[in-house]
């Protein structure tokens, strides 16, 4: 009986161990990712404190729900671009061209106040469109004719400004 006991007790040890040198090993490998899930919480606690009345206002998660899409759209695109050993300084200048063209199409198809969804839709694509045909312009200069990525993509993101500020 005392056996019994005494090997049931070593086994949690050894279970408690394991548990403990996994959870240690988990902590390591994530300790960037929790450090800045930890500053997260800080800053949403010392906000909250120091101006509870707009901070956690209805109208201030409404506003960063509006806000927040499209950061996580252009995020995914740079991830992608990382990901693969690239670097692409032009994904905000493509966004902001491909969305006045989008813009500029809609309003073209519905001047007359009856282009319903389909203006929508052709907006939409030939605003995707516009933005694969930068990706294709940064894809030729930095993998065809050879220009260093970097370099090719701040020049692209000059000239696409340049653009959208031109037919804007």
């Amino acid at each position: 009986m005392k056996n019994e006991e005494a090997l049931r007790q070593k086994i949690r040890n050894k279970e408690m161990e394991y548990m403990k040198s996994e959870n240690t090993e988990i902590l390591h490998k994530y300790a960037k990712e929790i450090g800045l899930c930890l500053v997260l919480i800080l800053l949403f606690c010392i906000f909250s404190l120091i101006n509870p009345e707009r901070f956690l206002s209805v109208n201030n998660f409404k506003t960063m729900m509006k806000q927040l899409p499209e950061l996580g759209l252009l995020t995914m695109a740079i991830m992608v671009v990382i990901l693969t050993g690239g670097n692409n300084l032009s994904n905000v200048a493509t966004a902001i061209l491909s969305g006045i063209i989008s813009a500029l199409v809609m309003q073209k198809l519905n001047s007359d106040g009856e282009g319903g969804a389909l203006c929508i839709v052709a907006g939409l694509v030939i605003g995707l469109l516009a933005a694969l045909l930068c990706g294709a312009l940064n894809g030729l200069f930095a993998a065809i004719i050879g220009v260093a990525a970097m370099l090719a993509t701040l020049a692209s993101s000059t000239f696409f400004e340049g653009i959208s500020m031109t037919i804007t």
